[in-house]
């Protein structure tokens, strides 16, 4: 899991991983908040693919020679991995809000 962590970029990885705290946290002390931490988790993890995509296509556009298939598919891959962990902490925080909290 943690070569996944690293793969995903440290930074938002661990920007990620703050917001799906604080979503548990706020479970508990401030269900209001929920909704608006799962947004900025999904959001975040957008914002960390499309950051990925310009870093990969800026890798082709310095080559300048013909890139494999492979290669690409690799920076693609490691690009999708932020947003299915901020996907993945909305819905968590989205079935916790289903059960209300006492």
């Amino acid at each position: 899991m943690l070569h996944l962590f690293y793969a995903g970029g440290p930074l938002f990885m661990s920007i990620l991983s703050l917001l799906f705290g604080a979503v548990l946290w706020a479970k508990f002390r401030f269900p209001s908040a929920l909704k608006t931490l799962a947004n900025l988790a999904i959001a975040c993890g957008f914002f960390a693919f499309m950051l990925g995509l310009y870093q990969l296509f800026q890798a082709v556009e310095i080559e300048q020679v013909n890139i494999s298939p492979a290669l690409l598919a690799g920076g693609l891959k490691n690009a999708i991995i932020a947003p299915l962990y901020g996907s993945l902490i909305y819905v968590i925080s989205y079935l916790l809000s289903l059960f209300p909290s006492n």
